[in-house]
């Protein structure tokens, strides 16, 4: 009995050390935790088609995860390259959750590009190579954005913004008309674009040229 006693210890050494060898190993090629799968049972048409328009502004061909509100009119808060991004985000905005992750292709395989296109009077719109850089810009390298208009009267309107931060310019009431009021009408909404267009309506009332008596 005294022989085995020492051969019964080494043996239980044994597998209590094969068994830690074990689950360190175990442990160092154990992927890391990954986001909950999202139910997307309870997303609604509306936010959905919110989602889906705020995912297609990026075309990276790479994850995004964005940060919206699911009460309408479903604002975003923002898209985020990771999961972790876009929670802190989530947490720092009223109402605001976290969806993703989307993928959307890229335009022509190639990251987002800079293509500046105008649209004149009466209904005249297309790309004009003469309006554009000689050679394509990738949108992440236009640092800034300057527009500047000139009054008759002598009066100068300068506004900037960075690159990253615009993708359209609307001057007219005409033009939101023609362009986003159909657009954010069908993606969030008729009183979400009727807001829209009575905040550009009260701005156009504060115009010191009176009223000509014409129906609008």
């Amino acid at each position: 009995m005294r022989i085995l006693k020492p051969a019964l210890a080494a043996v239980v050494v044994a597998g209590a050390l094969l068994f830690t060898i074990r689950w360190t190993l175990a442990r160092s090629v154990a992927p890391e935790p990954q986001p909950a799968p999202q139910d997307t049972t309870r997303i609604s048409a509306g936010l959905l088609r919110r989602l889906a328009a705020a995912a297609d502004g990026y075309r990276t061909g790479e994850p995004i995860w964005i940060v919206a509100s699911p009460a309408e009119p479903y604002s975003v808060f923002g898209a985020f390259p990771s999961f972790e991004e876009a929670r802190r985000q989530a947490m720092s905005v009223r109402g605001g959750q976290t969806y993703g992750p989307y993928i959307t292709p890229r335009d022509e395989g190639r990251p987002m590009m800079f293509v500046p296109v105008k649209h004149s009077w009466p209904t005249i719109y297309g790309f004009d190579s003469t309006f554009a850089p000689a050679v394509p810009w990738l949108v992440s390298d236009v640092d800034s954005i300057v527009v500047i208009a000139y009054n008759r009267s002598g009066d100068t309107w300068r506004r900037s913004s960075r690159g990253n931060e615009v993708d359209a310019l609307f001057f007219t009431l005409s033009a939101h008309d023609k362009f986003a009021s159909p657009y954010y009408a069908a993606l969030s909404g008729l009183d979400a674009a009727t807001r829209m267009r009575e905040a550009m309506v009260r701005y156009i009332r504060r115009s010191p040229v009176g009223y000509d008596g014409r129906k609008p």
